[in-house]
């Protein structure tokens, strides 16, 4: 990670409000730190200063902890870092482990940016041994020091442990754990995670290309090539370019990114989906085997279609999951939606769901109705043969 990454990644850990809400700080305290640190006509000079000399007067460390905390965020912001660290070391100097993780947590942080891995390494993880609520981003900066260290075992555990437990996740988190399952030899998990990032940011080029290269690591030179030709060829994507990155997915045997893909893009649009859209991302769905997902996409299409194909794709997928009055009645109303141009497809996916319900007259009744057809009228003699074996 580059130091910006790490300088931005800062900024969002130590917000300069964070420490005057800690419960166990005087009220008088967090007044003078809110003072100090709200003060609109302030330079960082004078916020400095004013930090320095509120220190030296609260000799208290259970007071001194939260100052110099704040002290050292803005020097870490204005990238001071050998005064921060020297303060830092200063204050934390003869203190147990248990004394204030917050500022052990800024010392590896520091250390960090100045690539000083192994020295990281010793203060996070005091800060994570000794916080009681781990902070998403501080467990991932952890887990980056032990990608820098090259102890991915390490990286991979902690990894896991934020994205299980962070109710929001951030894509770059999923990117450097794909980058240790590489590293560990794990591609396949590591092609998971970055499906995921591509399904759900199709626009980022150097994801399409990690996944590529993930491809070739395995031998899938199709998928891998399509990746390289699509990080190449990226630029702004609209829906239409979605749609057919969606179908692309498909083709290439990926149909749970593709319909992921697909139903971001469609939530996107300001008007509803159209319905050869609603079948695609349908037909998607049942590739990938999400049948519960498919039929709700199958509903809504069935809103808009001007006859009943969703509703005879449902029935026949509810038939493939044995739900047999379920798909009689999709089918009933597939029928209703065709009138006199009812495909005889859909007769015989009728009549076989409501043999399979108990429901012999209208099953035969849907026979009648298909068997003057060439294409399925030898199947009319099976059926009715078991019919007549229920009398």
């Amino acid at each position: 990670m580059k130091r910006c990454c790490l300088l931005l990644l800062l900024s969002l850990l130590s917000n300069p409000t964070a420490a005057a809400s800690q419960p166990d700080m005087s009220p008088e305290l967090a007044g003078q730190l809110m003072r100090i640190l709200s003060n609109a006509d302030a330079d960082v000079e004078q916020m400095l200063s004013e930090l320095a000399a509120l220190a030296e007067r609260r000799r208290r460390p259970n007071d001194r902890r939260f100052i110099i905390r704040e002290r050292a965020a803005l020097l870490i912001q204005e990238d001071r870092l050998a005064l921060a660290k020297t303060e830092l070391l200063g204050t934390l100097d003869g203190q147990p482990v248990t004394y204030a993780p917050a500022l052990r947590f800024l010392l590896g942080q520091i250390y960090l940016l100045e690539d000083n891995v192994g020295a990281a390494l010793e203060p996070l993880e005091t800060w994570a041994a000794n916080t009681q609520s781990l902070d998403p981003a501080g467990l991932f900066l952890l887990g980056y020091a032990y990608v820098r260290s090259e102890d991915f075992a390490a990286a991979a555990a902690i990894l896991e442990q934020l994205l299980a437990s962070a109710t929001v996740t951030r894509p770059q988190w999923i990117e450097v754990l794909a980058y240790v399952y590489t590293q560990q030899g794990d591609t396949e998990r590591a092609i998971d995670l970055l499906q995921r990032l591509v399904a759900e940011h199709p626009a980022e080029q150097r994801w399409w290309r990690q996944l590529a290269t993930a491809y070739l690591l395995i031998d899938d030179v199709p998928r891998g090539t399509a990746g390289f030709t699509i990080a190449t060829s990226l630029t702004q994507l609209g829906f239409a370019d979605a749609r057919r990155l969606a179908q692309l997915f498909g083709y290439l045997g990926m149909p749970a990114d593709g319909g992921e893909l697909l139903q971001n893009a469609m939530a996107s649009l300001d008007e509803p989906a159209g319905y050869e859209d609603q079948m695609l991302l349908a037909e998607l769905w049942m590739a990938a085997r999400e049948f519960d997902r498919a039929l709700d996409t199958l509903r809504s299409a069935s809103l808009t279609a001007s006859d009943g194909e969703p509703q005879m794709v449902m029935g026949q997928l509810l038939l493939q999951r044995e739900l047999y009055a379920d798909a009689s009645s999709a089918l009933q109303a597939a029928v209703a939606a065709y009138g006199e141009n009812t495909p005889p497809l859909t007769w015989y996916l009728l009549a076989i769901a409501e043999l399979n319900a108990g429901n012999p007259a209208a099953a035969e009744a849907a026979i009648v109705a298909f068997e003057t057809d060439k294409t399925f009228a030898h199947r009319a003699g099976p059926l009715r043969d078991y019919l007549r074996s229920l009398r």
